[in-house]
């Protein structure tokens, strides 16, 4: 069954607008993440300067439209100034199942792995997972992305797919696990196994929580009085650790899931709660993504009185 996501629907920013979508504000690249920066990196192996230039100029002029992310496979149309419109297909190849179990395995093996995982990041160290498995989670070579543009100056790379996989790059830096749906695992699935995955070792004999290290190879069992000159310093991981807030992927989905309540008779309850609900969302959403104003004026001068 083919999985497919509308990526330019759901996320605060980048912006989209009716004609298009803008990748980056103000036409600049906006990078956030090592991970979409490591795909932009990767580019440049096969990609000239003067094409990943000519890419991200298409993107901030909103020419790249219709993006469309589903397993294994990205396709998108590209507007040129004269009307005319060019199809471009990207292709990555997709792990089989036993290369996903096995990565997989190896998450839950790595506390801090799973933490940032769980939290909506990937781990610079998740790189080395997926080497250890056999596989390279970032394309590497020109080889490993099957690239298509109907376009007359197509042959094996054009202004069109580089603008195609600079966007696709923005939008990596906004959802992460765009990249395990290119490899083949949607979001979901790979949240799923994992928690399985730790949940299993959690019970399996002769292992528990306890026994695995710490981010900092500190075990968790050792005593509380070894630890006390650097207790309130916070390990490496935690501080590059981000909270990511995103919508929802499932409209009023606790709502839905909980459904009427058994204590009370009030038929109008539920609809009170799922207005209560969207307007709670929507203001979280608003006070997670908005830049403070007050942070950005310049304060009085202490010496003006307030009536001058």
């Amino acid at each position: 069954m083919t999985e497919r996501r509308d990526v330019s629907m759901g996320n605060p920013e980048p912006s989209a607008s009716a004609s298009g979508y803008r990748g980056s504000a103000g036409g600049l690249p906006l990078v956030r993440s090592w991970w979409s920066g490591r795909w932009l990196r990767g580019l440049g192996n096969w990609l000239s300067t003067s094409l990943l230039a000519t890419g991200r100029l298409y993107v901030r002029r909103e020419q790249v439209r219709e993006l469309d992310v589903q397993v294994g496979t990205v396709t998108a149309h590209v507007h040129e100034p004269n009307g005319s419109l060019c199809r471009v297909r990207l292709g990555l190849r997709t792990f089989p199942d036993d290369t996903w179990d096995r990565v997989i395995h190896l998450m839950a093996e790595n506390v801090a792995c799973s933490a940032h995982l769980l939290n909506g990041e990937i781990p610079r160290d998740v790189e080395e997972l997926f080497r250890a498995a056999g596989v390279s989670l970032f394309p590497e070579t020109r080889a490993e992305i099957d690239a298509e543009c109907d376009c007359a100056e197509w042959s094996s790379a054009c202004n069109h797919v580089a603008a195609v996989l600079v966007l696709l790059g923005d939008h990596l830096d906004e959802d992460p696990f765009l990249l395990f749906r290119l490899r083949g695992r949607a979001h979901e699935r790979v949240m799923a196994s994992l928690r399985a995955a730790r949940s299993l070792l959690a019970r399996s004999s002769g292992s528990s929580p306890s026994a695995h290290p710490t981010p900092d190879g500190v075990p968790l069992e050792e005593p509380l009085a070894a630890r006390l000159d650097d207790f309130w310093e916070m390990a490496s991981e935690l501080e590059s650790l981000q909270i990511r807030v995103r919508a929802p992927e499932v409209e009023l989905e606790v709502v839905k899931l909980l459904g009427a309540p058994a204590f009370t008779n009030d038929a109008n309850l539920m609809e009170r709660l799922t207005e209560v609900y969207r307007v709670v969302s929507q203001r979280a959403m608003e006070v997670a993504y908005r830049t403070s104003v007050e942070e950005n004026t310049e304060e009085p001068d202490s010496g003006t009185e307030a009536g001058d």
